[in-house]
């Protein structure tokens, strides 16, 4: 999802996996200069864990969650520490997604049902090898006219988030 910020990307996505009913976990690569938080830790490490997605397999019980990536235009382009462009190459080509190694579980994992979001505010930053992974859907902006059913929608969400009744709300 490509876009101007504070349009609603990432909310977007965590409403879209609430809506089809399954897991959703969250990685913010803004500044990002490593790819530990969506690769995990080698086993040796004492704070070692699983790849991202696997995180959210083993905590919704499912095999098919959905991963977003936050701000991946904003990722450090360094390889010193694994690079997160290049680790989500991997995780997107069905092939070697397949047959992810986990260097925690030391084992080999099935990721080829992880449904991918990524957002950015713009292109020129990313890869070509990454893109060629995905589909890029470029968002607007709501027009005026789109106003009162946004806000309404807004109004629910945050209600219902907050577990209070929308005249509740300030």
């Amino acid at each position: 999802l490509v876009g101007p910020p504070g349009l609603g990307k990432t909310r977007f996505a965590r409403k879209l996996a609430m809506l089809a009913g399954v897991g959703y976990q969250e990685i913010n690569a803004a500044g990002s200069s490593d790819n530990r938080m969506l690769a995990g830790t080698a086993r040796g490490w004492s704070g070692a864990q699983p790849a991202l997605p696997l995180l959210a397999m083993a905590r919704e019980k499912m095999a098919n969650p959905i991963c977003v990536v936050d701000e991946i235009d904003k990722t450090d382009a360094g390889s010193h520490n694994g690079n997160m462009a290049s680790t989500l190459l991997a995780m997107l080509e069905p092939e070697t997604a397949g047959a992810w190694f986990d260097e925690c579980l030391l084992a080999s994992c099935d990721l080829r049902n992880v449904s991918w979001v990524l957002t950015a505010n713009e292109l020129s930053s990313i890869p070509r090898p990454l893109l060629s992974r995905v589909t890029v859907v470029y968002v607007s902006g709501p027009a005026p006219e789109h106003f009162d059913a946004l806000l309404l929608s807004i109004l629910n969400d945050m209600a219902r988030e907050m577990q209070v009744q929308v005249a509740q709300l300030p």
